[in-house]
């Protein structure tokens, strides 16, 4: 056997033995010069307002806990003042649990600060359609895009829509699966409302929210699903460890 072989084996037997299972964890941003909002979910929430009662739950190894959002709960922040038009990003980790009939919206920016569902002021959307499974990201005025890849229900995946002055991007698990070459950039957003204001009927679980002035091409995720299965009391296999880097 190949000394790299051997080591291989060796972390293997390491993560068996203290219950790790590598590419099955992942790692929490840290606040840089380009964050607008990051919220962790750690049984409690960055959010300016909070509507109804999200719950937090169990997250992955490494990100500890995680809010669920259904009918009737959502979560408002205030967005400092940007040109949305030279690049953001928008990205999470979530996981889908039921969609209604009209889809899923999850992140939606708006130019008005309300407790309840406006009528106008719509300037960007992301939302899950109901038949396909796919994303789909729309701009008022300036564009859309939808994800090539289906987001599965009931897995966890990381999701990122970036736009800039080089087009409009879906980054689903650390790798890019779509690209528009328009912009399609929040005209001028102010604030930013998780779950629609409560009005949607599906739910989902999102950690790791994060929300940039630029559009980032680099995110720390893992493949799913995990990479490193413990069968019964001992049978281990290793079916592929994949890395993405970070900004």
């Amino acid at each position: 056997m190949k000394r790299t072989s051997k080591t291989i084996v060796f972390f293997i037997a390491i993560f068996t033995l203290f219950g790790i299972a590598p590419g099955n964890a992942a790692t929490q941003y840290v606040w840089d010069a380009n964050t607008l909002v990051l919220d962790h979910f750690n049984d409690s929430t960055t959010a300016s307002y909070v509507g109804g009662s999200p719950t937090y739950v169990d997250s992955a190894p490494g990100l500890y806990r995680a809010i669920k959002f259904t009918q009737g709960t959502f979560a408002m922040y205030g967005l400092p003042a940007w040109d949305s038009s030279s690049g953001g990003t928008v990205e999470a980790w979530v996981t889908p649990i039921t969609t209604g009939q009209g889809g899923q919206n999850y992140a939606t920016f708006q130019w008005l600060n309300t407790t309840t569902q406006p009528q106008g002021g719509y300037v960007g959307s992301l939302y899950q359609l109901p038949t396909t499974g796919k994303f789909t990201w729309g701009a008022w005025a300036t564009g859309e895009l939808t994800s090539n890849r289906t987001i599965p229900l009931n897995q966890r995946s990381h999701v990122a829509l970036t736009w800039g002055p080089t087009g409009t991007d879906f980054y689903v698990n650390g790798q890019l699966d779509a690209h528009t070459d328009t912009n399609a950039y929040p005209i001028g957003p102010m604030y930013l409302y998780i779950n629609a204001w409560g009005n949607e009927t599906g739910s989902f679980v999102m950690d790791e929210l994060r929300i940039s002035n630029i559009a980032r091409t680099e995110f720390t995720t893992v493949p799913l699903p995990p990479t490193v299965l413990l069968l019964g009391s001992g049978l281990l296999g290793l079916v592929g460890l994949r890395r993405f880097r970070k900004v």
